[in-house]
């Protein structure tokens, strides 16, 4: 008896506390929607107000924001549809097991020069508008398109050696005027506080335009050579040249890398980590 006293008198106690919450619950105000007819109308914004009107410091920031973001998406374009042929073209003729073993390293060879060339393209881009930035112009809109134009078409000639040879060393012409035309936009007032980064800067792109002369002469020396001596003579000399050049485009690199670092440390920034941050990767080496 005593448990279902005890039984019925915690549903007593649920069924009261049920009704007390109802009872709230009416109470409660609640906010109300206004009717239709007591809705204010919406007015449209006028978005030629809406929007920053022109003036000079918005032209400035416009000009600034443009610069990095057209360029780099311009040469993502381009790099993605240079690789994309590169590889649909170059992969049948090195798996294809019809052709001899010189050929097929010839063939390798110039697809790795490609390929090396599509990254120091993209490298340079990247590090010249890290740097440097002026109001954009028609220039800079057709040197990368060119450069582009000379890193695809090598693709489609591949195994045609004089022809690849002839294409390719106008390409690492192009790159070379690339260059040229990053030079005449240096400007004092690109740099804040002396002169010497940009005298650094302008140094390096010199050598650059050096390094790509001696790319069109070894180019041209070697479509000579596989033209008069085609045949086996042409693969193995594809193969010796395209390794030179690969030197030259790894030479550009490690000179870009050693004024950038110059650079940054001239303005109190580490580029890289002195050693490895073995804490912040939550593994630690074992002693």
């Amino acid at each position: 008896m005593a448990a279902h006293s005890r039984g019925q008198g915690w549903w007593e106690v649920l069924f009261v506390a049920v009704c007390l919450a109802i009872v709230v619950m009416r109470e409660r105000p609640t906010t109300r929607l206004p009717e239709p007819h007591e809705q204010k109308p919406v007015v449209a914004e006028d978005l030629t107000v809406a929007l920053e009107p022109l003036d000079r410091s918005v032209l400035v920031r416009r000009a600034v924001d443009i610069f990095p973001a057209g360029y780099l998406t311009i040469i993502s374009i381009i790099q993605g549809v240079a690789l994309s042929v590169l590889l649909a073209e170059t992969v049948p003729l090195v798996i294809d097991g019809g052709r001899g073993a010189a050929a097929v390293v010839a063939t390798f060879a110039q697809a790795l020069l490609a390929f090396v060339a599509i990254v120091v393209v993209a490298y340079e881009y990247l590090w010249f508008t890290t740097l440097m930035r002026w109001v954009p112009t028609f220039r800079d809109t057709v040197v990368p398109l060119l450069l582009g134009v000379g890193e695809i078409v090598p693709a489609f000639l591949m195994e045609r050696w004089t022809a690849w040879w002839v294409v390719m060393t106008i390409f690492i012409g192009l790159g070379g005027g690339a260059y040229l035309n990053t030079i005449t936009r240096l400007r004092r007032e690109l740099f804040a506080g002396g002169d010497q980064i940009r005298r650094r800067i302008s140094g390096l792109l010199w050598q650059l335009v050096g390094q790509c002369a001696a790319g069109v002469l070894l180019g041209v020396a070697t479509w000579q050579v596989v033209r008069a001596w085609p045949g086996s003579a042409a693969v193995v000399t594809t193969i010796g040249a395209t390794a030179l050049t690969m030197l030259i485009g790894g030479w550009m690199v490690f000179v870009s890398e050693r004024m950038l670092n110059e650079v940054f440390k001239r303005h109190g920034i580490q580029r890289r980590p002195l050693r490895p941050t073995w804490e912040h990767t939550g593994w630690m080496p074992r002693n």
